[in-house]
């Protein structure tokens, strides 16, 4: 079965991200990750 998942959030400027080397750049990578993968996990389970 085929899903979609739409992801939304905060503009850079929004959150004061200037340039790509800005340090919070990888939290949000690393929550978005996270969330990703726990959201593909409960769907397999879901699948089943």
């Amino acid at each position: 079965m085929l899903r979609r998942l739409l992801i939304t959030g905060y503009k850079p400027h929004e959150l004061g991200i200037f340039n790509s080397k800005h340090p919070g750049i990888d939290y949000i990578k690393k929550a978005i990750k996270k969330r990703l993968i726990a959201f593909m996990e409960e769907e397999q389970i879901n699948d089943f």
